[in-house]
């Protein structure tokens, strides 16, 4: 078995794109608060800024 980053292991089971976890931390959210929201937000970026952002 392969160590994972944690990034992918905290977003397995789910659709979320390294890609879109960057973009959010360009954005000013923590890596933990991106992965949080693309989460909820079913791995939809825009959605899961709103959620961190707004």
């Amino acid at each position: 078995s392969q160590v994972q980053p944690a990034a992918q292991a905290a977003a397995q089971g789910t659709d979320i794109s390294p890609q879109a976890i960057e973009s959010l931390v360009s954005m000013g959210a923590t890596r933990e608060q991106a992965i949080q929201a693309l989460q909820a937000a079913d791995g939809n970026p825009d959605v899961a800024a709103s959620l961190i952002f707004f």
